[in-house]
């Protein structure tokens, strides 16, 4: 029995030693990358909930995790983190390769003497950088003019190291889900969409427009929607009741593409859609307005980048929009067929630009980890070319009175100032528009048209890019295609779904 023992505690104490050595091999070896370490469904979703409970502006992140990895039980950290946070930065101390920098500087570069008084003023500030100006040198000798990456670098790294495998192996797993963040966005973007309410059929790409930022990032959206606009006024005075309508209902079939920095197609969409501008009252009829367009839409959207010389990237981009229409009123008693077709370039180059916003007044810590929050103030100007072209069958009683076929080409001009980041997540803008279209053939009366519109947000939710607002609207001139007369001041619901 005693060599039954012995025997038992030698190999016990064998044992207790090997996982002793195991257990201290462990804890010393590598910690996992992110990609290999998992979080349950549950834990993901009271995780960002909780953060957005906590800091609203961080929108519904476990929505866009769902929506990017769907019908999943557990996910990788790697890819929690690539919808909280973003794009992962993968800046190292390495500096890209660069060719002589001597003479005159680029438009985004800094001179030598500039790039001194920098850092003179960084080293009183903080005593512990010192030697800026010569790393500087001996990481790009000889240079008359540096650029911002290159300054930006002496100043954040003290040697030039490559990362470490384990911090390449995070980086490396955190750009890989971020990648496969992006094309399941993509991938749920595809095909047949809800149903969109917007003022104007013209409306269908714009409000996910990506084609001009960073990918996953919306700090350069195309955001000058404006909603369906719905209003009841009663005269106490006169006893007279007035009610309208101007919105359009659109069912959206799109299909997008990642297609690098090339000008290609990077959006296409084809959407049937419903429009109906209504003005009626039991008081004065000539104010009257009665419209209902059945349209089949194509959008076409290109989108390509360069960099200059300077490293500045330029954007520039084309929207195809045209539609065959058939337009009759309320009861169906007038009849138009014809096709509208605008041609909207876009341009960029950095912040200034186009067709996109520009930020007039940044903020100086945006609080959204999408950056959809960057500006205090901003404008927007966009503009296209019109063309249209139909033959009117049956007049309505508030249409250009001659009947036969017309053709009509010209520009429309948009500019839109707003403040999009007020407190709730509500925006206040200010939109004017104004078009000219002369007649090739056909009646040449009413050619003009002005629209302004104030708007507030009621109601703002910026990740499903929903809302309601209570809008101050004028129009004056002919509505395109019926050439119908409107001179008209509305206070009313702004609706964008």
């Amino acid at each position: 029995m005693k060599a039954v023992t012995k025997i038992i505690n030698r190999y016990f104490f064998l044992l207790l030693g090997c996982a002793t050595f195991l257990t201290l091999r462990a804890s010393a070896a590598s910690p996992l990358p992110p990609d290999k370490v998992f979080i349950s469904r549950e834990a993901a979703e009271a995780l960002l909930d909780s953060e957005k409970a906590m800091d609203p502006k961080k929108g519904d992140g476990f929505r866009r995790l769902d929506r990017a990895f769907p019908n999943r039980t557990q996910y990788s950290v790697a890819e929690v983190l690539a919808v909280r946070d973003g794009a992962p930065n993968t800046k190292t101390a390495e500096l890209s390769p660069h060719g002589p920098q001597k003479g005159p500087p680029p438009r985004d570069a800094f001179t030598r003497a500039q790039v001194q008084k920098r850092f003179e003023a960084l080293e009183k500030i903080n005593p512990n950088s010192k030697g800026l100006m010569q790393r500087l040198n001996e990481r790009v000798p000889e240079a008359d003019w540096f650029k911002t990456e290159q300054v930006l670098n002496a100043e954040k790294f003290d040697k030039l190291d490559p990362p470490s495998p384990e911090e390449q192996a995070k980086r490396d797993a955190l750009s890989r889900a971020y990648n496969k963040m992006l094309l399941g966005e993509l991938h749920a973007r595809q095909g047949f969409r809800a149903p969109r309410i917007r003022r104007s059929w013209r409306d269908v790409l714009f409000d996910e427009d990506a084609s001009s930022q960073t990918p996953g990032k919306k700090a350069l959206t195309l955001g000058d929607l404006e909603g369906a606009l719905f209003s009841y006024t009663h005269n106490g005075i006169a006893g007279t009741d007035a009610w309208s309508a101007h919105a359009a209902l659109i069912f959206p079939y799109t299909r997008e593409w990642l297609t690098g920095s090339a000008f290609a197609l990077r959006r296409f969409a084809l959407a049937p859609s419903v429009t109906y501008d209504r003005v009626t009252t039991n008081g004065n009829p000539a104010v009257e307005v009665d419209s209902l367009f059945y349209r089949v839409g194509l959008y076409m959207d290109f989108y390509g980048q360069e960099r200059s010389p300077g490293r500045t990237t330029v954007g520039y981009g084309l929207q195809v929009r045209t539609a065959g229409v058939s337009a009759t009123d309320q009861d169906h008693r007038a009849g138009l067929t014809g096709f509208e077709t605008d041609l909207e370039p876009r341009f960029q180059v950095g912040n200034p630009g186009l067709g996109y916003r520009t930020i007039l007044w940044r903020k100086e810590a945006p609080a959204r980890a999408d950056g959809t929050d960057i500006s205090i103030v901003e404008g927007q100007l966009r503009t296209w070319f019109h063309m249209e072209g139909g033959d009117i069958q049956d007049t309505g009683a508030a249409w250009t009175p001659l009947k036969g076929s017309f053709f009509r080409l010209g520009p429309t001009v948009q500019l839109q100032l707003s403040m999009p980041s007020l407190p709730g997540d509500r925006a206040l803008s200010l939109t004017a528009l104004y078009s000219y279209l002369a007649a090739v053939s056909g009646p040449t009366d009413r050619s003009s048209y002005f629209r302004v519109t104030l708007a507030y947000d009621l109601f703002r939710n910026v990740d499903l890019n929903h809302k309601v607002s209570l809008s101050l609207s004028y129009e004056k001139g002919g509505l395109n295609l019926t050439k119908q007369e409107v001179d008209t001041l509305t206070l009313g619901l702004g609706v964008l779904f």
